[in-house]
This record gives structure tokens, C-alpha cells and sequence, in this order.
């Protein structure tokens, strides 16, 4: 139990010192043992996160990427963001274990391009996320996300809402909604 604890330790103090190298991040921020940031832009300024936040989750960000987050939000273990586009997330906001957050789709929907990244090899430029559609994501604040949700390109999630567990957002979800299934449809409204 101690070495568990001190083994945690030492993973948590690793993550806040990779945070602190690829990202600005605010006061009293926590840094989990299970998350990971890269920043593949070398830009420090690409990932921002707000004060009082608590991450577990795995940031990336390459290309034209962003990650803002705002204050006294957490992602949760298990939980992956990939940025070519950018990705802005409000304050208040939880998201829960096992979200996928992608604003590109990763390979590009050409055969010709695909065909292309596999003669290459598996590791090359080609690899990189830059020939995938992508378009930014907007999660506004208070929002709460259910495990195994997928929230994909393009989307806006509005003030206040609820993604319900392992929903797919592919369109905009209005304010103060409850969003379920897949695709996502707003399935209730919520007093605010």
C-alpha cells in the first residue's frame, strides 16, 4: 500500500512537471498519475489551463492545435483530447472517465491518402493528423460529460448541458440540454 502511494507519487510529480514544460497552466493545478501531455508544436502557449484544475487525462496537440481549458475543470482517468484544430473548454465543466474528444478524424477519408500513409510506413509525416478533416470544438461551461462519450470535430456543447454516458456528439447540443445516444439527440431540457 505505501509503495503503491509512493509509486503514485512519483507519477503525479512527473505528469505536473511534463504539464509545467508543454503547457501554461494556473494556480493549484493537479497534475494525476495518469496523465500525459504532449505538445507536438513546441509552442507552450497551445495547451492553457485554468486555475484549480485536476487532470488525469492524456492531452495531444499537433498542427494548428489548441487545448483551452478553463478554471476548476477535470478530465477524467482514461479520458483522451486530440487537438489539430483547436479545442476550447469552458470552466465548471466535468468530464468523466474514457471520453474521447477528437476535433479531426484522425486519417484522412481519401483511399488515395490512406493508400499513401500505409506505403510509408507507420511512423512517418504522413502519420501526423494534417490530411484529416478537422474543425474546432466549443464545450462551454458547467457541461458534464458521461463515460465513454465521443465527442467529435465541429461540435458545440452548450452552457450548462449533460452528455449522457457513451453518447457520440456529432452536431451542436443547445444550452442547458441533456444530449444521449448515438448520434447524440437532446432528449431533455434542464432548468437553470
Amino acid at each position: 500500500m505505501i509503495l503503491n502511494r509512493l509509486v503514485n507519487f512519483v507519477k503525479a510529480k512527473r505528469s505536473f512537471r511534463n504539464f509545467k514544460r508543454f503547457a501554461i497552466v494556473g494556480n493549484s493545478f493537479v497534475a494525476l498519475p495518469s496523465s500525459t501531455v504532449e505538445n507536438a508544436t513546441g509552442d507552450q502557449s497551445r495547451i492553457i489551463i485554468g486555475d484549480n484544475c485536476e487532470l488525469g487525462c492524456k492531452l495531444h496537440v499537433e498542427g494548428d492545435g489548441f487545448v483551452r481549458i478553463g478554471s476548476n475543470t477535470t478530465a477524467r482517468y482514461g479520458t483522451e483530447i486530440r487537438s489539430t484544430a483547436g479545442i476550447t473548454i469552458g470552466s465548471d465543466v466535468i468530464i468523466s472517465h474514457y471520453v474521447t474528444i477528437f476535433d479531426h478524424n484522425s486519417h484522412p477519408t481519401s483511399p488515395k491518402d490512406r493508400f499513401e500513409m500505409t506505403q510509408s510506413g507507420f511512423h512517418g509525416p504522413l502519420w501526423r493528423n494534417s490530411r484529416a478533416e478537422k474543425k474546432p470544438i466549443v464545450i462551454e461551461d458547467n457541461v458534464w460529460i458521461g463515460q465513454h462519450a465521443t465527442i467529435l470535430k465541429g461540435v458545440v456543447i452548450g452552457k450548462g448541458s449533460i452528455i449522457a454516458a457513451s453518447a457520440v456528439v456529432t452536431k451542436d447540443i443547445p444550452a442547458y440540454s441533456v444530449a444521449a445516444g448515438n448520434p447524440a439527440k437532446v432528449v431533455k431540457s434542464l432548468e437553470h
